[in-house]
């Protein structure tokens, strides 16, 4: 099963349960991913998983970047519901690494590339190359970073 159709399974059973969030969640990703199609000039089901979970990376840091801004607005209750949709977003995403183990590949890679800062671009490419999706950006950044002081 790819994964536009376990979108649509999961909006269908949120519909037949009556869960109004998910529902809602699994309408707004199937129309980004509609949206993404249309850009790329092909159909939703010719997507390659790889395209789709982009989108849902997507999806998933504007609803956390939402959610802190609700915060420091001072409205909690949006705070709260776009934390929600992000953690139902984050069902369909790969499991994440651990730091520990991001460090393990950045350390791998500074013995290959050398510890100077102009390095940093080259280890950062090699670093996301390797934890394919696993790792956050902002994570890995802050990592090598620590490593190249």
């Amino acid at each position: 099963m790819t994964l536009f159709e376990q979108l649509t399974n999961d909006l269908k059973d949120a519909m037949r349960a009556g869960n109004t969030l998910k529902r809602d969640v699994m309408r707004s990703l199937i129309t980004m991913v509609k949206n993404e199609a249309i850009a790329h000039k092909c159909s939703a089901i010719d997507m390659t998983d790889e395209m789709i979970l982009a989108v849902i990376k997507r999806a998933k840091k504007q609803r956390d970047d939402a959610s802190v801004q609700y915060k420091d607005g001072g409205r909690v209750d949006l705070a709260q519901k776009e934390a929600e949709e992000a953690e139902i977003i984050a069902r369909y995403l790969p499991e994440q690494m651990s730091e520990d183990a991001i460090v393990a590949i950045i350390d791998t890679v500074i013995k290959e590339v050398g510890t100077d800062k102009k390095n940093f671009g080259i280890i950062m490419k090699r670093v996301m190359t390797q934890t394919r999706g696993q790792a956050d950006g902002a994570v890995v950044k802050r990592l090598v970073d620590e490593k190249l002081v």
